[in-house]
């Protein structure tokens, strides 16, 4: 093959690569440059999304949460305006009933000074619609007159529902639910029952002013509303007074005290926060929508967004010089690299860089001068080797045929010398497996005689835990015997404490009869002595719970006492059984002795079997040592011999081996000359230069 013929062939496969090349050019390239914008871009965006998002977090959190101060706000300020309101009512319904008197009810039209009373308390509440005295025969007396009762309508207090709530708590004030009086007006009724049960006090409030003062904005369009415990509309701006909810949605909201929830209305998203009034148990609550949120931070989401596109702008910018500034240098040692892979040597690198890259391209430089050098030496060499390749084939033909005669002759030395092994092998083998029996037999014997051994060891370790454990059984008993004394100290002091017991309820018991004779005094004295009949009442019910106490006192310490005998009669049981276990611990001890004795005498009977044993596998070793020795002899000789044969083979074959590969190296050599011609050392023409 001639020299221009291997360069054509060498030049061939480069056509595919380019065509790659060009291909994947024309897709995406995960370059340098590639990897570099995407690395940068994604320092600056990720971090930079990751600080807007949890900036927008906290804002619309702190949004909220300010919200919700806001609307937490407006509902205990609609709850202090109810407090306010009903509850002085309320204040004044249990006046009424604990000072009014039913002798002062006399009829309807009778009851002059109790009307007196009335009128003047709505003088001065405008807030009340009327105030009204039902009693248990029917007679109602109003503190002003209605059209039905100057027309003479008949009117039966006992079927109003003011009148039933306070008859089912009597004791009690009741708040009914809101409803819509004569007049259209929001009211609700507050009534009690008097000190004797005798008739029903009550009054019906306008919750006009209430719902004016209680009409508080929650946010920009959320609003309070107020609900009674049967779910009718108190106040609310979008929902006529005393109407009545059925829906579901608002359920959550009576199956606590306070909270908030949320829930769809009209189709819209909203929260609610709530609390219950303690004096009327109606449900206080403040509503808005929860978009208020997301509005109020969208100036926030927007400025964040802002932010973020503006930062990787100019970081793109930045980015797209910082390359080219570092990828330019780098494309031009990428283009010397292309031409050094064409074979072309006489390229120069020049930059002026003080960084890596131009560290990169003075190495570069340095390698392909070192190449260059590299391949004209062995060019010099292949010539030198390929004259001596010729010489050293024909010597190996001539060895060839010499070692060829010496090779037989060794091999039929070799074949008599593999029978006397054999036979040697055999009788060693018998020896062998015979030393082999008396030494298994010898380890059986030590190995029982190690066992009986342990044995006596587990024996005497087992008497020592016996000796241990009757110090443990003593240790108990003593135990036992100490709480048994604790148990019979316990017992001596519950028997103190019932003596104190019974003191206790002698004293309650005098304690009950002075505050009985108090209260007669006290009911001698007529109103003066009202105030000394509520405490002599209080102290006889102190007294009352102290005797209670001590009864229950002296019983606990009656079971005690109980549970301290039968503790006494368990510590004796348990006494009992800690003797008996001494005992069984003790008969232990003694068994282990006579055991440990036993296996001592079989372990001397055993050293001697072993002794013997020993003696036996020492002559059977030596004679199957001599079989050895006569079976290394043997197997020397035949080695020798092999060896020789062997050493011929390998000589014959090493010699063929030197003339195969002085033939290949011949080959090699002329291979070698064809590839350094593809190789350009010395420059042309100074256009070259120029390029390069």
């Amino acid at each position: 093959m001639s020299q221009d013929q291997k360069q054509t062939k060498a030049a061939k496969p480069a056509k595919p690569k380019n065509s790659k090349k060009k291909t994947k050019k024309k897709g995406f390239v995960w370059n340098i440059r590639n990897k570099l914008l995407v690395s940068f871009l994604a320092v600056l965006i990720l971090p930079s999304i990751a600080i807007g998002f949890v900036t927008l977090i906290i804002a619309e959190d702190s949004v909220q949460e300010q919200m919700m101060d806001s609307a937490v706000q407006s509902v205990s300020t609609a709850n202090s305006i109810v407090e306010s309101q009903v509850s002085y009512k309320i204040n004044d319904i249990n006046y009424f009933a604990d000072s009014l008197d039913s002798s002062l009810i006399k009829g309807e039209n009778d009851s002059t000074e109790l009307q007196a009373k009335l009128e003047q308390y709505l003088g001065l509440h405008p807030d009340a619609n009327n105030i009204f005295v039902g009693t248990t025969e029917g007679v109602m007396v109003r503190g002003k007159a209605t059209e039905s009762s100057l027309r003479g309508d008949a009117y039966d207090p006992r079927e109003r529902e003011w009148y039933k709530l306070a008859m089912a708590k009597p004791g009690n004030a009741a708040v009914s639910n809101v409803s819509l009086n004569t007049d259209g007006k929001a009211v609700v009724f507050i009534s009690k029952t008097l000190s004797d049960q005798s008739a029903v006090i009550g009054l019906s409030m306008d919750l006009t002013d209430l719902r004016e003062q209680a009409s508080i904005r929650v946010g920009k369009e959320g609003y309070v509303i107020i609900m009674d415990a049967n779910k009718n509309y108190v106040v609310s701006p979008v929902v006529e007074a005393g109407t009545q909810e059925e829906s579901d949605t608002l359920n959550e909201m009576y199956e606590k005290q306070e909270g908030q929830f949320d829930y769809v209305y009209n189709d819209q998203s909203k929260m609610m926060i709530f609390s219950t009034n303690e004096a009327t148990g109606w449900k206080i609550a403040g509503t808005m929508f929860k978009s208020e949120i997301t509005e109020a931070s969208k100036d926030i989401r927007m400025a964040t967004f802002i932010v973020i596109l503006a930062a990787t702008f100019l970081t793109l910018i930045f980015i797209i010089w910082f390359t080219r500034s570092m990828l330019r240098p780098i494309k031009r040692l990428q283009e010397s690299a292309r031409a050094v892979s064409k074979g072309d040597l006489t390229v120069k690198m020049e930059t002026g860089r003080k960084d890596e890259v131009g560290d990169l391209a003075k190495y570069f430089e340095r390698m392909v001068d070192n190449l260059r050098m590299m391949i004209l030496g062995v060019q010099e060499t292949t010539e030198q080797v390929s004259a001596s390749s010729q010489e050293l084939s024909a010597s190996a033909e001539q060895t060839t045929k010499a070692i060829e005669h010496s090779t037989l002759a060794v091999q039929e030395l070799a074949e008599g010398a593999e029978q006397q092994v054999k036979s040697v092998k055999e009788g060693s083998g018998q020896m062998s497996r015979m030393a082999e029996d008396v030494r298994l037999m010898s380890e059986r014997v030590q190995s029982i005689t190690t066992n009986m051994r342990h044995t006596s060891g587990a024996a005497q370790s087992g008497n020592e835990a016996a000796s241990q454990a009757m110090e443990q059984m003593n240790s108990i008993q003593e135990t036992v015997e100490q709480l048994a004394t604790v148990v019979q100290s316990l017992n001596a002091r519950s028997v103190e404490i019932g003596s104190m017991v019974d003191v206790i309820a002698s004293i309650s018991k005098q304690t009950n009869l002075l505050a009985l004779n108090a209260s007669i005094e006290a009911a001698r004295a007529g109103d003066a002595g009202r105030g000394f009949a509520v405490v002599a009442g209080e102290v006889r019910k102190l007294a009352e719970e102290s005797g209670s106490s001590a009864a229950q006192i002296g019983e606990l310490v009656h079971n005690i006492r109980t549970d301290m005998d039968a503790a006494l009669h368990a510590m004796n049981a348990a006494q009992t059984r800690v003797g008996d276990g001494i005992q069984a611990v003790n008969t232990s001890g003694q068994s282990f002795a006579q055991i440990r004795t036993a296996v001592e005498d079989v372990v001397h009977t055993l050293d001697d079997l072993s002794e013997t044993t020993k003696q036996m596998e020492h002559g059977a070793s030596q004679v199957a040592q001599a079989m050895n020795d006569i079976s290394i002899v043997t197997q020397e000789s035949a080695a020798n011999t092999e060896s020789v044969s062997a050493s011929s083979q390998e000589q014959l074959a090493s010699v063929e081996e030197i003339a195969s590969s002085s033939a290949h190296l011949n080959s090699m050599a002329e291979q070698l000359q064809g590839l350094l011609g593809m190789f350009k050392m010395v420059e042309d023409t100074p256009k070259k230069s120029d390029k390069s």
